[in-house]
Formats: structure tokens, sequence, C-alpha cells
């Protein structure tokens, strides 16, 4: 790795990232504390089987001005089988996948910057931060007080329902005993 350029001071905290190849693109499948644990995981998920197309580990190390640097530091791909002609009517075996390390390569910052920025970003939150729900509380209970000194400075006015207009007077007959006053009367 690189040393960081004059004026900044690399931070101690380091992480090594392992990617696994899926057709033509890498995706990180985990992530370890120790180098030589982070090979050795790429390791076994190269032989498993689930990262058919190749792994490679990357350290990420965050400097002091808040950018991310990133080396490769591994990367193993299973080598092609030869295939031999001994005897056509056995059915194939398996192919154990062969170990092809290649040489690191450092990514580009900026990706990694953001994978890393990505990935730290905490699940279930949005991008407000804590001083602009605060700003929104406080905003709320203002508006809450204010409509509470306006409704202490209105009239007291009685319900629309409580209102001499509003109470009547009109009595429904019952219309079942109107209907036998007409029949036991006749």
């Amino acid at each position: 790795m690189a040393p960081p350029p004059a004026g900044s001071t690399a931070s101690t905290a380091r992480s090594f990232e392992i990617h696994r190849k899926s057709g033509d693109r890498w995706t990180v499948d985990s992530i370890a504390d120790d180098k030589q644990i982070a090979i050795r995981m790429a390791n076994a998920l190269l032989k498993s089987g689930r990262a058919r197309s190749g792994v490679k580990v990357i350290s990420v190390q965050q400097v002091s001005d808040g950018e991310f640097r990133e080396v490769q530091v591994y990367q193993a791909t299973p080598e092609p089988q030869a295939k031999t002609a001994t005897d056509p009517s056995a059915p194939p075996a398996a192919p154990k996948p062969k170990i092809k390390i290649e040489r690191a390569k450092p990514e580009p910052r900026q990706a990694a910057a953001a994978r890393l920025r990505d990935a730290t970003k905490k699940p279930g939150r949005g991008s407000l931060g804590w001083p602009v729900w605060a700003g929104l509380a406080a905003a709320f209970l203002l508006m809450a007080g204010v409509a509470a000194l306006y409704g202490m400075q209105q009239d007291a006015k009685p319900w629309v329902f409580d209102t001499k207009d509003a109470q009547t007077t009109v009595k429904t007959p019952n219309t079942l005993q109107s209907q036998y006053k007409t029949i036991f009367d006749h």
C-alpha cells in the first residue's frame, strides 16, 4: 500500500472486504478485520462453489481527510480444467477449482469512498439529522401554543344544538298506537 500523502495521517482502523465475482461484476460477500482471516474466507468461498468466477480481498482504510484508501491485497480465480480423452464412456468427473493468484491492483478512490459511505449508512433512517428533527418538533410545539392561545381568546359560544332555535317541540305520532285505536274503535 502506498504511503498516505504529506499532511494526512492514516488512521489505524482497517477492514478487509471479501468480494466474489458474479458474471462480470464484483459484489461484497463479507468483511473481516484481519487480512489472513479475510484471505482464508475468500479461499473457502472459492472452494465452496459460491464464487465460481473468482474472489478478491480489498483492504479499506479511512484517512483523516475523510477519504478512503483501498488496495487489492489478494485475488484468486479457478483455473480451467484440461480435458483428458481417457475413456469417452466414463462419466465426467466433477471439476475441482484450482486457484490462480493475481497481482493486487488498487481501485479508484471515489468508488471505494462511495461503497464505504453506503455501507456505513444506517438503515431505516432518512437523510435528515437530529437538528432537522429538533427544529421540526420546535415548530410544531410553537404552532400548538399559538393555536391554544387563539382558542383562549375566543368568546365562549354555546354549541349550535344547545340554542333555543335548535330545540323542537314537534311530537311524532306513534303509528302503532294510532293503528290500534282505529282497529279497536270500530
